[in-house]
């Protein structure tokens, strides 16, 4: 638990909340770190770095840890509560572990990487705090390099077919959390619906023809979104067919492909994948007097952020980018 906030205070209860540092001497207490993105830290918040230190500066200070998650590769579909169980973690000062029981602790979860999700429920999130003991004071703080992405949804494939939906960010599961956001925080973008066929009879005695519609494009996200793919089913006489769909990349849309035209019939355009600045598009219906095929809806986008709790207080603020909305009393999976 943190430390008291009046009365007498002792050495001794200092040491079990911060550790023993060198030869006994409060004056190691005056630290500064730099972890990750963030930098200056002290042992706590008030806790002086220079100068006089006294026993009252204690008062009502807790043991700060920081979670790694700026280290490393890119990662996907990670816990911040399972690295702190895992010990990737940095505990301020130095001087002890990290307790198994988070309770009166301050953490900080800092990420300064590069965050992907998966394909398949809305609720699938790149990061996730995890459920953390009651009382621990829970801060996220994404850094300048820190981009956390929701999946892109696939492009729909031809004949007509439906774009695949986006995934999410972030999933805050602690009901009273903070977020200090200076980097990228992006849902997953929908795909785009994919083209419908068209087919043409000119006459009786002559051959009838068929065209294919395009497969749709990918919308953006992490993974990025996958196009979807032509077909050449109902492609006959002087038909062609449709283009394969494109893929998106982390932020930018995947455009449909062309759809088929020939002999007179014609197969719809693939729609495009959406990304922060264009909503994912519908395919485009076949055309041709004989029989056509309607385009393929768009994939829906997943969410920004996932807050699990319907009255707990989350506070976000900072100068970096959010895109995608913020549910509450949602589910993080």
């Amino acid at each position: 638990m943190a430390l008291q906030s009046s009365g007498q205070i002792s050495f001794s209860q200092i040491a079990d909340e911060f550790g023993i540092p060198p030869e006994s001497n409060l004056g190691a207490y005056r630290v500064t770190e730099s972890v990750g993105s963030l930098t200056n830290l002290p042992l706590d918040t008030g806790i002086p770095q220079s100068g006089q230190i006294r026993f009252s500066d204690f008062y009502s200070k807790r043991l700060n840890i920081v979670v790694d998650c700026h280290s490393g590769e890119t990662e996907y579909r990670s816990s911040a509560k399972l690295k702190y169980t895992e010990n990737k973690l940095k505990v301020i000062g130095g001087f002890r572990g990290a307790p198994t029981n988070s309770s009166g602790k301050k953490v900080f979860i800092n990420v300064n990487k590069i965050f992907g999700s998966a394909l398949g429920s809305i609720n699938n999130v790149a990061l996730r705090t995890g459920s953390w003991d009651s009382e621990t004071t829970l801060q996220i703080d994404v850094g300048s390099s820190g981009e956390i992405f929701g999946a892109g949804g696939k492009g729909g494939d031809a004949n007509g077919g439906t774009g695949g939906s986006g995934t999410s960010a972030l999933g805050i599961e602690y009901s009273t959390t903070t977020l200090i956001n200076n980097g990228y925080i992006q849902c997953g973008y929908g795909g785009g619906g994919a083209g419908g066929n068209g087919s043409n009879d000119p006459d009786k005695n002559t051959q009838d023809h068929g065209s294919s519609g395009g497969g749709g494009g990918g919308g953006a996200g992490l993974p990025n979104g996958s196009g979807g793919s032509k077909t050449n089913t109902g492609v006959y006489g002087d038909g062609s067919s449709g283009d394969n769909g494109n893929s998106s990349t982390s932020t930018v849309r995947g455009l449909g492909g062309g759809g088929g035209n020939g002999g007179g019939s014609s197969g719809g355009g693939g729609g495009n994948g959406g990304d922060p600045n264009n909503a994912a598009g519908a395919g485009g219906g076949g055309g041709g007097n004989a029989g056509t095929t309607s385009g393929g809806d768009p994939g829906s986008n997943g969410n920004g952020i996932i807050i699990t709790s319907s009255s707990g207080s989350v506070t976000i603020s900072g100068s970096g980018t959010l895109n995608g909305a913020i549910v509450y009393d949602g589910v993080v999976s």
